[in-house]
């Protein structure tokens, strides 16, 4: 509790000629009714928890002896805080270290799903709902044997899948930037864009040699479909973000193959 003297509250600041040392006995607001003793929207208006009084019937503040100066309670509320948090991080602690040993039992019953902890462990979330939720659920419960045999396949599956993909990516020869280029292929999708003067239909075209080109769709093409092949003649420049993904521009002889 970081503050000052300029900005204590009255109820940190009571104090009582018969202590000599911080004690709990400082009357408290009702933490149900803010002290106000009811609410408009409760039936007789009336608090049950402190009977309508606006005090709290357990809860108590801190009471100083009357010689106490702000400086002193100051810094006893800030010594409380530092004990606080430090049993905070304790608690923490422990509980995670009881976390992580109950993930470590379901690692030991289901052999299969090591593979899991350490891949989220090393590279962060699958992104797979399903999987991570299995995987979460292992820090706090044994996991059924159908729990764990499922996210295990599904896993699996999409890391048969990535992999495959990684392997069709790097067999597909980076976009070279070039004028007067001959494309063909398949229209995967097509999206109206705004732009300055108006905007403009646009489609993204997987060509045979398995690369990816947006750019506008061009008036000899203008009544084509989703998953029709097309061919036309183009500028075309490469992403910098992906060596298989570009851009084409100023198309030309555009023909719908079929």
């Amino acid at each position: 509790m970081m503050t000052d003297s300029r900005t204590i509250q009255p109820e940190m600041s009571r104090k009582y000629d018969h202590l000599t040392k911080p004690e709990k006995i400082a009357p408290a607001s009702c933490y149900r009714c803010g002290g106000v003793g009811g609410f408009d929207g409760w039936p007789g208006f009336t608090c049950f928890r402190c009977g309508g009084n606006g005090v709290d019937p357990t809860y108590k503040e801190w009471g100083f002896p009357s010689s106490y100066t702000v400086d002193e309670m100051l810094a006893f509320y800030d010594k409380k805080d530092e004990v606080n948090r430090k049993a905070r991080e304790r608690r923490a602690v422990k509980k995670q270290e009881k976390r992580e040993e109950q993930l470590a039992r379901n690692m030991v019953t289901f052999p299969g799903f090591v593979d899991i902890v350490l891949s989220i462990k090393e590279n962060g979330l699958t992104g797979n709902g399903f999987v991570d939720d299995v995987y979460d659920k292992a820090y706090d419960f044994p996991l059924s044997e159908a729990q764990a045999d499922a996210a295990v396949s599904v896993f699996q599956q999409e890391q048969e899948y990535v992999a495959a993909e990684e392997a069709r990516q790097a067999s597909v020869p980076p976009i070279e930037p070039a004028d007067g280029v001959s494309v063909e292929g398949e229209v995967v999708t097509t999206k109206w864009k705004d732009n300055q003067w108006g905007g403009g239909m646009k489609m993204l075209v997987l060509t045979d040699n398995e690369q990816k080109l947006w750019g506008t769709i061009p008036t000899t093409l203008a009544d084509v479909q989703v998953g029709e092949r097309v061919s036309f003649i183009a500028h075309i420049a490469a992403s910098t973000d992906d060596p298989i993904f570009g851009f084409f521009s100023r198309p030309r002889k555009g023909e719908i193959l079929g």
